[in-house]
């Protein structure tokens, strides 16, 4: 009997118990192979996978390099039916024999379809789902999830800066991938919550009184917040009758503030995207977006710490990944900031300066102000809720 590929890969220690045990539980929440997971997770790298896929079913396991020129002739050779159908793809014809990359080279029943419907031998051999999804859309016009399509954005830029890089971080704006240098190169700067602050910096003045909303930020600029807002949004958190308005309603404030915003939440030891404005954003690869809370990253500490951070973000592959998925962007200036919800961070701010130069100091006290009120309109949402569902 073939060894699951968990176990075999805590044999090999490549994956301890607590992150298999992790990417079990994502798995259940988004389906796909594990190895996908892991992949996603970043707690195993592409190659590495491969390698134990190989030893697990003892077949060769395809790279992405042979997938990139596959003859016409070779995909004629299978139905698109077919593909979709078992989940494989025809690599190679040689002589009386096509060899297939598939996600279970131990599939028979595939096996036997393939070799009935071409009259060759079909010879098994594995490969990634990530590649598999890539390939199936490339060839057949098999659209793929949005998850396939961030992770191997992901995958492809790592392998530019292979083995391990990290960001060296110039002027905000730039990409996330000009002067990378090794990790072992760079020192690793340490996280410390930032104090509050004792009060918000005064508003700007202005030479005239504004007519309206829109003139008083063009006059003001956004990095200044203009406090009377304040008791609208505060209104706004009172009348929110979901978890997602009370989403609407923090970024719709906070990107007054901050060019870039995004919602995390927390959910069995992962921070999981959830929602996002700005440059380089999109809802769709941000849910696909995971950040396990046992590696070190921007959002462990502050989930840990339950205090918030302003500054420039720490240099780690995890702040990097993040940054991968939501746009690639080096900012400025970041804040991250928990949102508590009895005792427990289970919503996590993140906000950055994106390619902004902030010339003036953003005013986070009312940022707190404002998650103080999502909190509590949070807590009374998730409370109607257990209410509602004890009701007959």
């Amino acid at each position: 009997m073939t060894e699951r590929l968990g176990e075999l890969l805590i044999r090999k220690g490549k994956l301890t118990q607590a992150q298999l045990d992790q990417a079990v539980q994502c798995q259940i929440l988004f389906a796909g192979k594990l190895g996908t997971v892991l992949l996603e997770l970043g707690y195993i790298g592409e190659k590495d996978l491969a390698g134990i896929l190989q030893e697990r079913y003892h077949v060769e396991a395809i790279t992405l390099e042979q997938l990139k020129e596959i003859p016409e002739e070779v995909i004629k050779s299978i139905p698109r039916d077919l593909v979709g159908k078992y989940d494989l793809i025809p690599i190679r014809k040689l002589a009386r024999r096509v060899y297939l990359g598939m996600l279970n080279p131990e599939d028979k029943e595939a096996i036997t379809e393939v070799e009935k419907t071409t009259g060759l031998k079909a010879i098994p051999c594995v490969l990634l789902e990530v590649y598999l999804r890539w390939v199936m859309e490339r060839y057949y016009g098999i659209k793929r999830e949005a998850r396939f399509i961030q992770l191997e954005r992901s995958l492809d830029l790592m392998r530019e800066l292979y083995p391990y890089t990290a960001l060296v971080y110039g002027e905000p704006g730039e990409s996330l991938w000009q002067g990378s240098a090794p990790i072992s190169e760079i020192s690793q700067p340490s996280v410390k919550a930032a104090p509050l602050p004792a009060q918000a910096p005064e508003t700007p003045s202005v030479a005239e009184p504004p007519k309206n909303l829109d003139e008083f930020w063009d006059q003001v600029g956004r990095a200044g917040h203009p406090r009377v807002l304040l008791p609208k949004i505060k209104a706004e958190f009172r009348q929110a009758r979901s978890r997602e308005e009370v989403a609407r309603i923090i970024l719709d404030f906070t990107q007054r503030i901050f060019p870039r915003v995004v919602l995390f939440y927390i959910k069995t030891g992962v921070a999981f995207g959830w929602q996002g404005r700005g440059e380089g954003i999109d809802d769709k690869r941000l849910a696909s977006l995971m950040i396990p809370l046992e590696l070190d990253s921007i959002i462990k500490t502050v989930y840990e710490s339950r205090s918030y951070f302003r500054g420039q973000l720490p240099v780690n592959p995890i702040n990097q990944r993040i940054l991968l998925g939501i746009g690639g962007i080096i900012p400025g200036l970041t804040l991250v900031m928990p949102i508590l919800i009895f005792g427990k961070a289970l919503l996590i701010l993140y906000a950055d300066s994106g390619r902004t130069v902030m010339e003036r100091e953003p005013d986070l006290a009312s940022v707190q102000e404002i998650m103080g009120d999502a909190q509590g309109a949070l807590q009374r949402i998730l409370q109607a809720s257990k209410k509602d569902e004890g009701q007959p």
